[in-house]
């Protein structure tokens, strides 16, 4: 079984470069494996 990876991305701020726009734009990652390996067993239940 491969490893599973969620990747998270989040944006604060605005594109807006100009004097009206944010003075701070961000991004933010958070990269998380599966727990667990017993996921597919688990969802397989729905069925």
């Amino acid at each position: 079984m491969s490893e599973i990876v969620y990747i998270f991305v989040d944006e604060s701020g605005d594109m807006d470069f100009s004097i009206k726009g944010s003075k701070h734009y961000m991004f933010h990652f958070l990269v998380k494996k599966r727990p667990f390996n017993l996921h597919a067993k688990i969802s397989n239940y729905r069925y």
